[in-house]
């Protein structure tokens, strides 16, 4: 008897490789290519089904049987959907685990400059609160101070860079 689950349907629909779902049954001619196209955002989308969905939120069900509210890439990478690449996060871990925005100036995450007092700032953001390090004479003394606070209250979702 066939699973009539959605991650029965996805395997019999899909088979996994390295991060990859290629299809092995399909009605348009696509058996044996690989699943889907990158968005604007830089994720892979899947049309299946009549709706669109995530590649990497396809994939952790099909392996798990199950699908938590965030999915996090742990190298950061949008399009490396590897099953040892997701792993489930709340919304937080998920935001600690970004890259350095494109607007930060110092090349350190939770590190500004103050004008008015002339140092280094260190900051680091916590479940929608930030907590202040301090202020520094060099840039380094205030990424080592938030590279060490974040590593203590992120833990594995930390990321410097």
């Amino acid at each position: 008897m066939k699973d009539k689950t959605f991650q029965g349907m996805l395997k019999e629909y899909f088979d996994y490789q390295d991060g990859k779902l290629i299809w092995i049954k399909s009605n348009k001619g696509f058996t044996g290519r690989e699943a889907g196209c990158i968005s604007v955002k830089g994720y892979i989308h899947i049309h299946f089904k009549q709706k669109t969905y995530l590649a990497h939120r396809l994939i952790y069900l099909y392996h798990h049987g199950y699908l938590p509210k965030v999915l996090d890439h742990i190298n950061g990478v949008k399009t490396d959907n590897r099953i040892e690449n997701l792993r489930e996060a709340t919304a937080s871990q998920n935001q600690h685990n970004r890259a350095l925005n494109a607007n930060n100036t110092s090349g350190y995450k939770g590190v500004t400059f103050n004008k008015l007092r002339n140092k280094w700032q260190a900051k680091v953001k916590t479940n929608s609160v930030y907590k202040h390090l301090g202020l520094f004479e060099n840039i380094e003394d205030a990424a080592m101070a938030v590279s060490k606070y974040r590593l203590e209250v992120h833990g594995e979702f930390a990321k410097h860079a």
